[in-house]
């Protein structure tokens, strides 16, 4: 496991005022902890999810531009026989 590294974050003050009561004790160290990996887990998960929708756009066209490109002799094989 990497060694832990410091943050040092901001928040607003409407932030500050729900975190600061257990920012102080070990319970809310930890929970603040959870708090950002998870935040982290799921910005990678959306990030994964757009990067494979867009895959699958750019795919989708290619593959329509395949099936265009074939459907003339596929036609002949298919109709002329």
């Amino acid at each position: 496991m990497a060694t832990p590294q410091k943050v040092d974050i901001e928040l607003s003050g409407n932030q500050y005022v729900n975190i600061e009561p257990t920012s102080n004790t070990k319970k809310g160290t930890e929970r603040t902890e959870r708090a950002v990996h998870f935040y982290i887990e799921e910005r990678e998960k959306r990030a994964l999810i757009e990067e494979m929708a867009k895959g699958y756009e750019e795919m989708g066209k290619i593959n329509l531009s395949i099936c265009e490109d074939f459907f003339a002799s596929e036609a002949e094989v298919c109709y002329d026989s």
